[in-house]
């Protein structure tokens, strides 16, 4: 995921991380990837029901 969103970033783009709807393999390095991006500030990063609120 983290590779993703940098990549994202560096193109320009602004990624939205939904934090309860990523996968991953091993829940302490997710934990440290988002960790990660929320240091570097390039991402904004939400929950589902803040997502589908803030759409309604």
């Amino acid at each position: 995921m983290e590779p993703t969103v940098r990549h994202g970033a560096d193109l320009g783009f602004i990624p939205v991380v939904v934090r309860d709807a990523c996968g991953a393999g091993h829940p302490e390095a997710a934990e440290r990837s988002l960790a990660n991006i929320a240091f570097v500030g390039d991402a904004v990063l939400t929950d589902v029901a803040t997502l589908t609120t803030t759409m309604a």
